[in-house]
């Protein structure tokens, strides 16, 4: 009895894994799905490799050649930190977020989508901005 319990945790653990990365799996293109149509983009786009990375790079306000860099190893890294700190001015987000889009993709990506968030093609000025001269 006991040999044919432990033929059996394997697979079954080996399932429950599966079915757990794939509901995480389902959880992140749903979220992403919903953050591009937040953006005005088609959320379909997560599906197409490539394109996704377009789109991402649209959403964040950067150049559209900016999507090739996080194609390149090494470079993607820094690529991804751009991208990141961009999308989340577009989204009202601090820099604590930043960091989870660089480290937790997926899911903060999922966040963005799934959360009460609004995009904003331009982001809020901050701070930092040199004063606008009175007209």
């Amino acid at each position: 009895m006991e040999d044919l319990i432990l033929h059996l945790v394997g697979p079954l653990a080996a399932l429950l894994f599966l079915l757990l990365g794939l509901a995480f799996t389902v959880f992140s293109i749903m979220g992403i799905w919903k953050m591009f149509e937040k953006a005005d983009q088609p959320g379909w786009g997560i599906l197409v490799p490539i394109y996704n990375l377009i789109l991402i790079v649209r959403v964040a306000g950067l150049p559209g050649w900016m999507f090739l860099l996080l194609l390149i190893p090494v470079l993607n890294f820094v690529a991804n930190i751009i991208v990141s700190l961009e999308l989340r001015k577009r989204f009202s987000k601090g820099v604590g977020f930043t960091i989870g889009l660089i480290f937790l993709p997926a899911l903060f990506y999922s966040l963005l989508g799934f959360g009460s968030d609004v995009y904003m093609p331009r982001p809020a000025a901050t701070e930092h901005a040199p004063p606008r001269p009175e007209q």
